[in-house]
């Protein structure tokens, strides 16, 4: 079990998440729309391939956290 801190532009969580579950699946338990979306673990941007993988495969120790950062497009 991996204590993971969830941040979004509105909102704030920790939550005890299973390891063996995919930063895809954590996201989607806890409601959280990550479309447009860029998500940074430990401070670290992950790429496509990396959401789709365990978190306890992408995180060393019991602690995480996990920000979900909205794009913002530039207006002409």
């Amino acid at each position: 079990m991996i204590t993971l801190t969830i941040t979004t532009t509105t909102n704030r969580k920790t939550v005890i998440v299973d390891g063996n579950k995919t930063v895809k699946d954590i996201l989607a338990e806890q409601n959280v729309d990550y479309t447009e979306s860029a998500i940074h673990l430990e401070g670290l941007p992950l790429n496509t391939n990396e959401m789709g993988q365990a978190l306890n495969t992408l995180v060393t120790g019991d602690a995480a956290m996990l920000n979900v950062i909205v794009r913002q497009k530039a207006g002409c």
